[in-house]
């Protein structure tokens, strides 16, 4: 199982260091949350010479709000570690 990286430094600094640039198709996105405005994302990730996984991501950050807003398919990009079974969601 996949798993998104907690949001601590030491995690993504890591995932930073040892991942790889991957595509991250949005299959799906929705409004979610009650007072902040959250985007479910519902992805499909494809690592460079690995097997595609699906993935939701909750964010609220502009590169996944301005996804969400647009028809797919729409491509954000991840990193992904995949001895580590990790990802992110780059948004810079």
């Amino acid at each position: 199982m996949w798993f998104s990286p907690a949001l601590e430094a030491e995690a993504t600094e890591k995932l930073e260091a040892s991942g790889v640039v991957a595509s991250a198709e949005m299959l799906s996105a929705e409004e979610v949350g009650d007072d902040d405005i959250v985007y479910r994302l519902d992805l499909r990730i494809v690592p460079p010479g690995g097997e595609a996984f699906e993935v939701a991501h909750r964010c609220r950050k502009h590169v996944c709000a301005q996804a969400a807003k647009q028809a797919p398919p729409v491509y954000l990009t991840a990193l992904v570690d995949p001895g580590e079974r990790t990802w992110a969601i780059v948004h810079r």
